[in-house]
């Protein structure tokens, strides 16, 4: 027969597991967030160094290139870019992903784009282009991405595979 005193004793080995695992779960979920960021860091390197070298794509041809470009003018008004690269009359903001979904290009397209002029008057009057790169990429999804108006940048093997048709500039 279980005693109170054998339940009670129950009851705290239970709350001492809980928190242990809740310590557990607690470090876990650190390791998975440096994982991904750690993944995301590997991509944008891999597709800045890339577009350094020649600073071209599709023919365009840029002068600079800036990664981590950040720009805060409120709490409305504010922006983060992963790659830029610029010329004197046009300006490619570059979105990296290890894997593209959905919501990367519209986000490019709805916020990125949309307030960069916003955010850099000193390019209102540039054209603006925009691209996503990522190592995985759906067919839809580059689809998607080429039927915006954007270059799509996918690493195949060890080169950078540029996939782009009706490209536009914003």
């Amino acid at each position: 027969m279980v005693t109170k005193e054998d339940l009670a004793q129950a009851i705290l080995e239970v709350k001492e597991l809980q928190k242990e695992t809740k310590k557990f779960i607690d470090n876990l979920s650190i390791n998975i967030d440096d994982i991904a960021r750690t993944q995301g860091e590997i991509t944008e390197d891999y597709f800045f160094n890339i577009l350094n070298r020649d600073k071209s794509i599709a023919g365009l041809k840029f002068d600079n290139i800036e990664r981590n470009l950040y720009q805060y003018v409120n709490h409305n008004l504010k922006g983060e870019y992963d790659i830029i690269l610029f010329n004197g009359d046009s300006v490619l903001i570059v979105e990296t992903k290890n894997k593209i979904r959905n919501k990367d290009i519209d986000n490019l397209k709805n916020k990125q784009i949309a307030k960069f002029r916003e955010l850099f008057p000193n390019y209102k009057d540039f054209k603006i282009y925009g691209a996503v790169a990522g190592f995985t990429i759906k067919d839809e999804l580059v689809k998607k991405a080429n039927n915006e108006g954007f270059f799509v940048l996918q690493k195949k093997g060890d080169i950078m595979v540029e996939k782009h048709k009706n490209i536009k500039s914003y």
